[in-house]
């Protein structure tokens, strides 16, 4: 079952994304990851081309970080400055 309908746009996604990270701002994962776990309500998934170019513009716009790892593998996580309103509200 989904939680979406209708077109799932770059936006959208980056919307999901961000309100994971506000939830679980310790979070660090691969573009695989972020499909299958970030995004696990969506129905049917986001290929990973796409998942991996709206990270790297939320990249881009400072959102989240982009690490490799000593083996190569690349880890996306929330950056420092990461804006999310329900922690914000709390400090």
């Amino acid at each position: 079952m989904s939680d979406t309908q209708g077109e799932l746009t770059p936006a959208i996604l980056a919307g999901w994304i961000m309100a994971y990270l506000c939830a679980q701002p310790a979070a660090s994962d691969t573009v695989r990851g972020v499909r299958e776990w970030w995004l696990s309500r969506i129905s049917p998934p986001p290929p990973d081309e796409a998942v991996l170019a709206i990270l790297e513009d939320l990249a881009r716009a400072g959102l989240v970080l982009r690490q490799v790892n000593s083996d190569r593998t690349v880890m996306w996580s929330a950056g420092p400055g990461f804006p999310c309103p329900s922690r914000d509200a709390a400090r």
